[in-house]
């Protein structure tokens, strides 16, 4: 998985609440102003009760089309979310995860019998990691050879020219 990928797995994007609104507001604008359009086109008044059962059918059917919108684009990120959730999680993942899970009560089951802790245990490890590193790196400094400069000058014209 590239950089992309794993941005969009830490940080999946949700349709807000705010957004759904948005979408429901425009809906009802756009099929309400139809139902109105209708109702003028069989000259129906509007104060007419025939024309509010328009208004309100026109209410139901955004409604139910901003519904439908909304749970297209809901199903459209669970399903994303669920590809980039199969290519992570693996069953190479997973047997990774139990590795370690066996690896830690390993520890865990040694230190008890030592008497100490895991946390103690881990202290004390990465004290003796660190210092047995930190020599592994001033042994192997002391053999370089420090990288003489270049003589050479460039003038202006040779960088610029």
């Amino acid at each position: 998985m590239n950089q992309g990928d794993w941005e969009k797995l830490a940080t999946p994007s949700f349709i807000t609440a705010k957004q759904m609104i948005v979408v429901c507001i425009i809906l009802e604008i756009i099929v309400g102003g139809m139902f109105i359009l209708i109702a003028d086109k069989f000259n129906i008044a509007s104060g007419d009760f025939i024309w509010w059962v328009l208004q309100f059918f026109g209410l139901v059917v955004a409604t139910n089309i901003a519904a439908v919108i909304l749970a297209v684009m809901a199903q459209k990120t669970a399903n994303d979310i669920g590809a980039m959730y199969r290519r992570v999680f693996t069953a190479d993942f997973y047997m990774t995860l139990n590795a370690m899970t066996q690896f830690r009560s390993f520890l865990v089951a040694e230190a008890e019998l030592d008497g100490t802790t895991m946390d103690d245990e881990m202290k004390e490890m990465a004290v003796k990691f660190y210092r047995i590193g930190r020599a592994q790196l001033d042994v192997r400094a002391s053999e370089l050879e420090p990288i003489m400069p270049l003589e050479e000058t460039a003038t202006d014209e040779e960088l610029f020219g």
